[in-house]
């Protein structure tokens, strides 16, 4: 099991686009993708799960990767963390 934590960099926070793009990210590997924010958790698969952690920029969540592909799954998910920075007008 890996564990990451990472700050939320896009202006909107976890919104529809966002979470479509880690639930896209998780479609193609084995491990379990686990979101959390304070008590909240949600599985990298969900879209609504992810929206409603209500996870607004520059909040801390943290990133749990569980199985076979672990680091792969993990390197995978943060990239669409990193390369979340977009500019919302």
């Amino acid at each position: 099991m890996l564990r990451k934590k990472i700050v939320i960099s896009d202006k909107l926070g976890i919104h529809m686009r966002f979470a479509t793009k880690i639930v896209k990210a998780c479609s193609g590997i084995e491990s379990k993708i686990t979101i959390i924010h304070g008590i909240m958790e949600a599985k990298g698969t969900s879209i609504i799960e992810l929206v409603v952690l209500e996870a607004v920029c520059g909040t801390e969540v943290e990133i749990v990767a569980d199985g076979n592909d672990e680091s792969e799954a993990m390197e995978k998910i943060r990239e669409v963390f990193e390369s979340a920075v977009l500019v919302h007008g």
